[in-house]
């Protein structure tokens, strides 16, 4: 239950036992550039099911560790801070109404990180999506890809990566968006819904499948 710890607001557990002071509050102040370059945060902020190659150490997401952030708005409300943290790295603002839309350093921090047709943020990207549908933001995970993908008018990122976000905002929830390389989570099946005001983001997602002729 390391993640459950490591947002709990009472507990603010570290995400390194070698680094006590990197508890939340401290890496969502951490500068652009230390975001960009330190590899060993993003498993802990955004956990998935599945294990790490990058950072085998890191946690993973258990039917416990999501049973809990379904039920703690708490939870829900850090896990929030951290997306926000992010969105702001790629050049995204989170609204308080929940939806993503450009900032006003768009352009200089999107073609920084993202917006280039390879680069690692777009692992990133498709970690955000998943672990923030299967921790209870399922509509904030899918405005943010809608949002990348709206911001990508020239389909600079490429097929793949954009395949991949859209995998991880449309397939049910035990399918990772590698499937069938990596195997279902069976504990997920049938936990993932739509809410009726995301029909507008799940069109979105599906024309930009269309238009791209993406293996979705």
């Amino acid at each position: 239950m390391a993640t459950v710890a490591f947002y709990d607001p009472a507990i603010k557990a570290s995400l390194d036992t070698d680094e006590p002071e990197a508890i939340l509050d401290k890496v969502l102040t951490w500068n652009d550039r230390t975001l960009e370059y330190r590899h060993d945060y993003i498993q802990h902020l955004f956990p998935l099911p599945e294990r790490s190659p990058i950072n085998p150490d890191a946690p993973i997401i258990t039917k416990e560790v999501r049973d809990a952030f379904l039920q703690r708005p708490e939870l829900r409300q850090n896990l929030q801070r951290a997306f926000g943290r992010m969105c702001s790295f790629y050049g995204l603002e989170m609204q308080q109404t929940g939806g993503v839309v450009r900032g006003p350093e768009f352009d200089a921090n999107a073609e920084e990180t993202w917006l280039t047709s390879r680069d690692h943020n777009h692992l990133r990207i498709t970690r955000i999506v998943r672990c923030m549908r299967i921790l209870g933001l399922e509509s904030e995970a899918r405005k943010f890809a809608v949002a990348l993908l709206d911001a990508d008018t020239r389909n600079t990122v490429s097929t793949t990566s954009a395949t991949f976000w859209c995998r991880a905002a449309l397939w049910s929830l035990e399918r990772p968006p590698s499937y069938p390389r990596e195997s279902a989570v069976r504990w997920l099946v049938g936990e993932d819904t739509w809410a009726e005001e995301e029909t507008s983001e799940k069109a979105a997602l599906d024309r930009h499948v269309a238009r791209r002729g993406l293996d979705v």
